[in-house]
């Protein structure tokens, strides 16, 4: 039987700590629907004033274990924000999330433990729409759709977004990508997987979104 000195030892027990443990049967949970959806984009077109809030990289070290504690003092900072402009001409009618929800997506737990419930926060007590594009902490650093690292931590995105993102089907969602698009007044967002940027498929629907008609 092979021995250990203590240095490779000690690295050994490092690695196994660093390394995310997967909860084998556990189901991400969605995310809360945001008590005021957007709107008909047909309804808003004519609105130029008003606030979204951007941000992103959320994953932290507490990941799996506790609620991620800087995130929470951002979120508190953004519900204070989104309850002092509610009345107002620039009230917040929307929030972007640029990627990297989680440290290791493939792990159901640091979904469920330590991000879900800060969003449910901004879509319930905020009431304002939430949208996730996926970062390579969330659905790994694979360069391909069909890599098979990337199926189980893309269908954890796909359960936490699924009340959050326009459904499969939608003119406004490419079909089992998490890439879409909405828009709010004069403003037209698109969501698409960076990870993924050389993917034929995904580039040929973001073009015909930036397509404009004559």
């Amino acid at each position: 039987m092979a021995k250990l000195n203590r240095r490779a030892a000690v690295a050994l027990v490092a690695l196994l700590m660093a390394a995310p443990v997967l909860t084998i049967g556990v189901v991400v949970t969605a995310i809360a629907a945001p008590a005021t959806p957007l709107p008909n984009e047909g309804m808003s077109q004519g609105v130029t004033k008003y606030s979204f809030i951007a941000y992103g990289d959320t994953r932290g070290r507490r990941d799996g274990v506790a609620i991620q504690y800087e995130h929470s003092l951002i979120v508190d900072s953004m519900l204070a924000q989104i309850k002092s402009l509610r009345n107002t001409d620039y009230a917040v009618r929307f929030i972007l999330q640029s990627g990297d929800a989680v440290a290791h997506g493939q792990n159901p737990k640091e979904w469920n433990v330590s991000f879900v419930p800060l969003i449910n926060r901004l879509t319930t007590e905020g009431g304002v729409p939430y949208f996730l594009a996926p970062g390579n902490h969330d659905v790994s650093s694979a360069t391909t759709a069909d890599a098979p690292e990337r199926h189980t931590p893309l269908k954890n995105y796909f359960d936490a977004v699924s009340a959050l993102i326009p459904p499969d089907g939608s003119p406004h969602r490419l079909s089992s990508y998490p890439t879409y698009s909405f828009a709010y007044g004069n403003t037209f967002v698109l969501g698409f997987d960076a990870n993924i940027v050389g993917d034929e498929k995904q580039f040929r629907w973001v073009k015909s979104q930036l397509e404009v008609e004559p």
